[in-house]
């Protein structure tokens, strides 16, 4: 090889080692492009930088600025973020950032939806509704002795009413203010106190010497008790109990309930009744029973059955001996529901009643078909009767008297029988009502027969509604022929309803020969300014042929949950 071609070859290999060479010391900036920044903002040591990741800024990049330089910490797509490190920096500086060049952007782009035309008859039925399927378990509603109330609430409540006679009749104004509370201290704890406290004040002139007045109290406690327990587990409640069963009011004592099964619940109670008049606590009367409660809301008809009986002493022997029974079946399109009381008295009993007397019973009902419904109720009562009620109440509210058994006042073997049938539809907003009742008391001329008509129709030109009636009575007092119409108006986005009333009627007593007109004009306004407030104002102007009065009345509640 001469030396002229070993020449060649070596300057051919160093200009490939000088391309190379210039290819690598290029291909770091022939990936990176330089974009001008500006500072917009400062903040906890952080200087904010646009552009962001629009321009293709990215968290790692790097920044001059100010002859220092600097990472992205963060970005978005307007903004940059720097971490300054306790550099200062003017804000409105510029610099410059080394963007990556990092590839070509993919554009991603989804397939077009398909037509809607290209589902048609893809569903031949009608798809199922789910509730078709379902089968939640029903939930009892209204004040059941075992339903227990979760949330603690106070409500706060007044009443006012009075009536202004037109002639020389003194005026006289009663006015109640209501409290009841349910608290429950401890979330998780099934411990709950109950108070329901009443302040009754009456004024009038010789209201305090009026009949009645001794049943007139000034603070009626209705209900002050300590409950623990669920119901669907134990529970005992003392105190002042509201009711001590279904069939059994006021009791100042104790009440324990446990479940037997899922459906059977047993419960027991006993303690002191509170005086009649002014409720104060007794200790002359005791009384103590149980009740046995069958609910089985699985079932078809969701039956509830009720059986119990209870007992009192009085002047240190039993007084009232009774049981009681009751049930009630909810079909899919109606009600069915019935209750009867048996008594047991001694022998020697000054009502003259038998030792096994039937004190009560009824029966009542009603049924939906389509827009139709039809309802009734029949039932039969005789008075309470005891030997703790005769020391506080005149004989005749004890028993149906007869002016010619002066020796036994007391008749046997009466009692009051009474029934109530009505019917109708209900359409949209238009809703029509029929029916009659009627009441008669055996061995005595005590009677009564009626029947009444009543149309409402609601959202009558827009938020107008009209009730009109009509009623028919005969009785051994009076006989009489009403007809009521009532039009009314919502406003304030239905929180509001005032409404005016009037009632002509055609009156005859069977004392006189005589039959007049009495005409009855009313007012009624009703608001609820919230959730929590409702207010219900009324008045009336009443005149017959021996009367002339303006009866007022008035009711506000509030209600806070807590």
């Amino acid at each position: 090889m001469t030396y002229r071609h070993r020449h060649r070859q070596w300057l051919a290999a160093l200009a490939l080692i000088g391309v190379t060479r210039g290819a690598a010391s290029q291909s770091p900036a022939a990936k990176q492009a330089s974009v001008s920044v500006r500072v917009v903002d400062l903040a906890d040591d952080r200087a904010y930088l646009e552009p962001g990741a629009a321009a293709g800024l990215d968290v790692g990049d790097e920044i001059r600025l100010g002859g220092e330089r600097y990472k992205v910490s963060a970005v978005s797509s307007s903004f940059a973020v720097l971490a300054l490190g306790g550099q200062s920096v003017p804000l409105g500086a510029r610099g410059t950032a080394l963007v990556a060049n990092r590839g070509e952007r993919v554009e991603l782009a989804l397939e077009p939806p398909t037509p809607l035309p290209r589902f048609e008859s893809e569903w031949r039925r009608p798809a199922a509704l789910p509730a078709a399927t379902q089968t939640p378990k029903a939930v009892p509603l209204g004040g059941s002795s075992t339903a227990r109330r979760t949330a603690s609430f106070l409500t706060l409540s007044d009443a006012l009413y009075g009536v202004i006679p037109g002639g020389a009749e003194p005026a006289f104004v009663g006015n109640e203010l209501k409290t009841r509370l349910h608290y429950e201290p401890y979330a998780g704890t099934p411990l709950a106190l109950d108070l329901d406290l009443a302040l009754q004040t009456f004024a009038g002139k010789d209201f305090a010497v009026r009949p009645g007045a001794a049943a007139r109290q000034l603070l009626r406690l209705r209900e002050a008790s300590l409950t623990y327990g669920t119901a669907t587990a134990f529970r005992g409640a003392l105190g002042r109990l509201r009711a001590a069963s279904s069939s059994v009011g006021q009791l100042d004592g104790v009440r324990l309930e446990a479940p037997l099964t899922e459906q059977l619940r047993l419960s027991a109670y006993g303690g002191a009744v509170p005086h009649a008049f002014n409720g104060m606590l007794s200790s002359q009367v005791a009384r103590f029973g149980g009740e046995l409660v069958y609910q089985d809301l699985e079932a078809s008809f969701r039956p509830r059955l009720t059986a119990g009986a209870y007992a009192s002493r009085f002047e240190s022997a039993l007084d009232e001996k009774k049981a009681y029974a009751s049930f009630d079946l909810l079909p899919s399109r109606g009600r069915l529901g019935g209750h009867a009381q048996v008594s047991l008295f001694d022998r020697d009993n000054p009502w003259h009643a038998d030792s096994v007397e039937l004190s009560s019973a009824g029966l009542d009902g009603d049924v939906e078909l389509g827009p139709f419904f039809l309802g009734g109720r029949a039932q039969l009562y005789r008075p309470e009767r005891s030997r703790w009620l005769a020391t506080l109440l005149p004989a005749e509210w004890l028993c149906w008297s007869s002016p010619a058994r002066a020796s036994a006042p007391c008749v046997p073997g009466e009692a009051t029988y009474s029934w109530l049938v009505d019917g109708g539809l209900r359409s949209g907003k238009i809703s029509v009502n029929l029916g009659g009742q009627s009441a008669f008391t055996v061995n005595t001329d005590a009677s009564s027969f009626g029947g009444f008509a009543d149309l409402r129709w609601l959202d009558l030109l827009g938020k107008a509604h009209l009730d009109v009636g009509m009623s028919v009575l005969s009785g051994s007092v009076l006989r009489s022929v009403s007809a009521t119409l009532a039009p009314g108006i919502l406003f304030g986005d239905g929180r509001g309803d005032l409404s005016l009333r009037y009632r002509p009627a055609l009156v005859r007593y069977r004392a006189t020969l005589a039959s007049s007109v009495e005409h009855s004009l009313g007012l009624g306004l009703w608001l609820a300014p919230s959730d929590a407030l409702d207010i219900n104002l009324e008045g009336d102007w009443t005149e017959t042929g021996e009367l002339r009065a303006f009866v007022m009345q008035g009711a506000a509640a509030w209600r806070l949950g807590f």
